[in-house]
């Protein structure tokens, strides 16, 4: 069995970049299209599906101030409840909750910008992402913090991403493969997937009407401007409708949005059941319909970002079988970078293979380590 020795390299921002260039984080990159197998392809479907009842989605998030929707829909909804499913845990405790600041802190901290669930996602892959036990509340300790503390990152390297898959909502064949992905994951699992997106938040005060199922629920029929906020795809519900061209009917088989051609764009029939991040007092105990046809109206016309949504799979078992342990000091922490070098050798003088994470590298504003440049020791972290 071979034994690696490791070492920690530390590159200081200070004039000059030690090892690598400063970069403020990277998105996933190797984002796999998700596929329908062939034997099932065809298969009839229940006529809706509603994953946010089941026992491995937590309770829906708040965000309140901060602009963290990213990882409120892509972290704390959707990865715990992929990590639940896995696992077969319940998420109604903290111990099986994933924090969505963990990786917004390190990402955004005081700009008020977010940033995407897709970055939160590569820095899930690289370091694991903690419980809201070992993070702490994130509306208790701020959008600034970094967690302190070895076995805390030790928990958290078990809580890993395996593959981020890419869902087109723009098409009724990518309608299909998610409402299929929403109803058994693909593999006959009792419980089916969630998805996430961007999208431009839903601010419309409009409800199905009374010739609808579930009539009076909150609505989305369109999408307008720009995608900056995260949403979580839960479910569908194949009989909803909304008159969207106020005609009177309820269609979808004419061309109500003068494109010259019918397709998806044009269904006033169906749609997405959607968790949001207000919390439950939001909408519907926090949730909303969307129409299916609101991601079809042409990139031109707003939609879901990239027109498409995100699913995850996890590692169900994941155990780290090698990894460092540090205490560090510096009062600037966006200027630091930290790698791991890994040798056969204990009498190289350099390291045979070096690793770069996205943890730890340039991140964070220029702030102590802690976050807090007001207490004793804040420029301290054990990890």
């Amino acid at each position: 069995m071979k034994k690696f020795f490791l070492s920690l390299l530390v590159g200081v921002l200070s004039g000059v970049v030690f090892f690598a260039q400063q970069v403020a984080g990277q998105a996933v990159n190797d984002i796999v299209p998700l596929s329908l197998p062939e034997t099932l392809k065809g298969r009839a479907l229940p006529e809706g599906v509603d994953n946010s009842v089941a026992p491995w989605f937590p309770p829906i998030y708040s965000q309140l101030w901060f602009p963290n929707c990213q990882q409120a829909s892509g972290v704390y909804h959707a990865f715990t409840y992929a990590v639940n499913h896995a696992r077969h845990d319940t998420a109604n405790t903290p111990d099986h909750q994933m924090s969505a600041n963990f990786t917004y802190n390190f990402y955004d901290g005081e700009s008020q910008d977010g940033v995407s669930f897709l970055h939160s996602y590569q820095l899930i892959r690289d370091a694991g992402n903690p419980s809201v036990t070992d993070f702490g509340e994130d509306h208790m300790v701020g959008g600034l913090y970094w967690m302190n503390g070895y076995e805390k990152y030790l928990h958290s390297m078990h809580n890993r991403i395996d593959k981020v898959y890419s869902i087109p909502v723009n098409t009724v064949e990518g309608l299909n493969l998610m409402r299929q992905w929403l109803y058994d994951h693909l593999d006959g699992s009792e419980w089916g997937g969630v998805a996430v997106f961007s999208a431009h938040p839903p601010y419309s005060d409009q409800f199905l009407p009374p010739e609808s199922p579930f009539a009076g629920s909150k609505v989305m029929p369109r999408i307008i401007t720009t995608p900056s906020h995260g949403m979580t795809i839960v479910g569908y519900q194949d009989s909803i409708r909304y008159d969207v061209n106020s005609d009177g009917r309820f269609t979808n088989n004419i061309d109500i949005n003068g494109d010259g051609r019918v397709d998806l764009g044009d269904w006033e029939i169906g749609g997405y059941k959607v968790v949001n991040s207000y919390g439950e007092e939001w909408g519907d105990s926090g949730t909303f319909f969307l129409l299916y046809s609101a991601f079809a109206q042409g990139i031109e016309n707003w939609g879901a970002q990239n027109e498409c949504a995100y699913a995850v799979t996890v590692k169900e078992n994941y155990e780290p079988r090698l990894t460092a342990k540090f205490k560090i000091s510096h009062n600037i922490r966006n200027r630091l970078s930290l790698k791991m070098g890994l040798s056969l050798d204990t009498a190289r003088a350099y390291p045979q293979i070096i690793r770069e994470y996205q943890i730890f590298n340039y991140l964070g504003q220029a702030h102590l380590l802690s976050g807090n440049d007001s207490i004793a020791n804040g420029e301290q972290l054990e990890a």
